[in-house]
């Protein structure tokens, strides 16, 4: 196609005025759900479509590249074919109306779709769509498709119009694609993604599309009928449509000429179960009620349908509804209560016979959540140093949508100990570019009668250097809720490397953490304080950084208070310092007193052996000062705990020698 940007204002007018069409543009990009840099571009890719919505259509070709999945196992034979089409060698991958890019209309950045969706700062960018849309189409296509009336076969149009007198050369084709939105509750993947938009399904005839003629006259119209059974893999028909666009498939570069896209369907009776109330994190109880969230994106009014529930996908019960949603409305309707063991479930939800019918449109009909129920609440000091294995499960510890083989696992080393625990976000083929969820939930804790709490704990991690500033990234960040899961509260995020940046992702390696790259921190979690079952839970951030490591987790509370009477308890711990922090020989207590007190301490190591204990000593109102000698101590972490009458209290130490 021959590109008129570079003509003069008053010449594209002039050109403009004999008929020429509004374009619009085509984006395809190859992704795939086990593509881990995919993950961290196609958010900017969706985000400039959607801002450009008017002037782009943006397809997914779901590619088996690093590995095939389930989605691109379904497709390989049509995203295979355009693969070899473009000589598509490397995801994410993308093609503008079929160039790489349009070097007449912006300089060439190369394959990568970021560099399609954002300037050369970063920010979100529709210039290389503005421009293509800029050019002039000498076509209109429209495109229309019904159902029959099973909805198992398909009948689709495509009207093309020439809006001048034009011959190509080469060969011109008109392409053909079924398109599905794609929407997971989890990653089908292990790259974390869970949606696509418009992601190829099939092609028809094949994807080498059908020849078209290469001489046009202004106003000649063609029509192209197309039909076939719907794929079986089809998830939900109500977000199928199609796309074609003409392409002069041996031209210099593959231009694409115009695009179209059909409206999506509308079935008659068509309930979908959009969500279930509800969090992964919970608060101790044996016992959940679902509630599921309907809606009617049918035509017809619905009055009646069942609602049957499943837990690990085993049938519990269902029930009637009855009611009046009509059309876009939405209601919500309550299961009956499941009785729940502790550790992590999935709960279903599904809807059948919608007016005592046939629902049209089954991809739509269920929906499901993954639960925890974790063991009963835990008192503080809760102490987790990962010496006894991975304490998720039976530990009451869990982990919020693992990421298959990228997630929490115990690894050697640990912080002045033999173990750890590590979220893996590297691998030999490229780094974990944007973590899923992978939240790591401590077991519910009671803080009731606390003034103050606090969660120490040790970390370890390193940035990406990829040069020119740029930095790949990752964080460990702690949030606390006291709602059992319904809302959270960030208090602390690290945005911090304990090592330094490695040079490139060429030259990385998985990051094992030296004894120097560990650093201890901590966050203030008072605003919990005098909560009982307080949810504590790490969440890794990662944007092309490496391997996060977790030790030596100590949540506990000080200066406790009796709330219901309003005084101080007659054992109250006001304060306690320990230093010096790391201790070589000695290390001090300073512990301050309400009121006189039964006084003991216990130092453990990380395994829970007492290394050294003080037996109770009735202590006085104030300052009281102990030693404990570390002369002997191997070095490590140890942790002091102090007793006074009902109180204690944890801290967190190292010896070195």
């Amino acid at each position: 196609m021959k590109k008129l940007f570079t003509l003069s204002l008053a010449l594209a007018f002039t050109v403009l005025s004999f008929g020429q069409a509004q374009r619009l543009v085509l984006f395809e990009e190859f992704t795939g759900e086990n593509c881990p840099p995919c993950a961290a571009y196609n958010p900017y890719v969706d985000a400039v479509a959607a801002q450009a919505a008017n002037e782009v259509v943006l397809i997914h070709y779901l590619a088996p590249i690093p590995t095939p999945g389930i989605l691109s196992a379904q497709v390989s034979g049509v995203v295979g074919g355009r693969m070899t089409y473009y000589g598509v060698n490397s995801t994410p991958w993308g093609q503008e109306d079929g160039l790489m890019w349009d070097s007449s209309l912006l300089a060439n950045d190369g394959n990568n779709p970021i560099s399609w969706a954002t300037d050369a700062q970063g920010n979100l960018s529709t210039a290389y769509v503005d421009a293509e849309y800029a050019v002039p189409s000498p076509f209109t296509i429209t495109v229309t498709d019904t159902l029959t009336a099973a909805t198992d076969s398909f009948y689709a149009s495509v009207k093309i119009t020439a809006a001048q007198a034009i011959t190509f050369t080469g060969t011109l084709k008109l392409q053909m694609a079924m398109v599905e939105n794609l929407q997971f509750s989890a990653p089908p993947g292990n790259n974390g993604e869970t949606s696509w938009t418009n992601a190829v399904r099939a092609m028809y005839p094949s994807y080498i599309g059908t020849t078209l003629t290469l001489a046009w006259t202004n106003g000649q119209s063609a029509v192209y009928t197309f039909k076939g059974k719907m794929p079986a893999f089809i998830r939900d028909k109500s977000q199928v449509r199609f796309v074609a666009f003409v392409q002069n498939t041996l031209g210099a570069n593959k231009d694409i000429q115009q695009t179209g896209i059909s409206p999506f369907y509308n079935f008659n009776l068509d309930l979908a179960a959009t969500s279930i109330q509800g969090n992964f994190g919970n608060c101790y109880s044996t016992e959940y009620t679902p509630v599921v969230n309907i809606a009617n994106v049918g035509t017809q009014t619905v009055s009646s349908c069942f609602i049957s529930e499943y837990l690990d996908n085993v049938f519990v019960d269902s029930i009637p509804w009855s009611g009046s949603l009509a059309a876009t409305n939405t209601t919500t309707a309550n299961l009956s209560p499941l009785t729940v063991t502790p550790g992590v479930h999935k709960v279903t939800v599904k809807i059948t016979g919608p007016n005592h019918g046939i629902d049209a449109n089954l991809g739509n009909d269920s929906i499901s959540l993954e639960i925890n129920a974790p063991v009963q609440q835990v008192s503080t000091p809760l102490v987790e140093g990962f010496e006894n294995g991975n304490p998720v499960g039976a530990g009451g510890w869990a982990i919020e949508a693992p990421d298959h083989d990228s997630t929490w696992r115990v690894v050697s080393p640990g912080a002045s100990s033999a173990h750890s625990f590590m979220v893996d976000y590297y691998d030999a083929v490229y780094d974990d570019f944007v973590s899923p969820t992978d939240n790591l939930y401590a077991p519910p804790i009671d803080l009731t009668y606390a003034a103050h709490a606090t969660v120490m704990f040790t970390f370890a991690n390193q940035w990406l250097d990829f040069g020119g500033g740029s930095y790949g990234w990752d964080s460990l960040d702690v949030d606390v809720s006291t709602d059992c899961g319904n809302t959270w509260t960030n208090v602390y995020a690290t945005n911090v490397a304990t090592a330094t940046p490695a040079q490139s992702i060429n030259t990385a390696v998985a990051f094992v953490p030296t004894s120097a790259q560990w650093k201890v921190d901590s966050a203030d979690i008072s605003i919990a304080a005098n909560h009982p079952n307080v949810l504590v839970r790490f969440r890794p951030q990662n944007f092309d950084g490496n391997n996060i490591y977790l030790d030596n987790v100590n949540i506990y509370k000080y200066d406790s208070v009796n709330y219901v009477n309003a005084i101080t308890p007659v054992s109250g711990i006001q304060s306690v310092s320990v230093y010096p922090n790391p201790s070589n020989s000695q290390l001090n207590i300073n512990l301050q007193l309400e009121n006189d007190a039964a006084v003991s301490y216990q130092l453990t190591d990380l395994t829970g052996n007492v290394v050294v204990a003080m037996p109770a000593q009735v202590r006085g109102a104030g300052q009281n000062m102990f030693t404990i000698n570390t002369a002997a101590l191997a070095d490590g972490v140890y942790f002091v705990t102090i007793f006074a009458g009902n109180d204690r209290t944890s801290k967190m130490v190292s010896v070195i020698h």
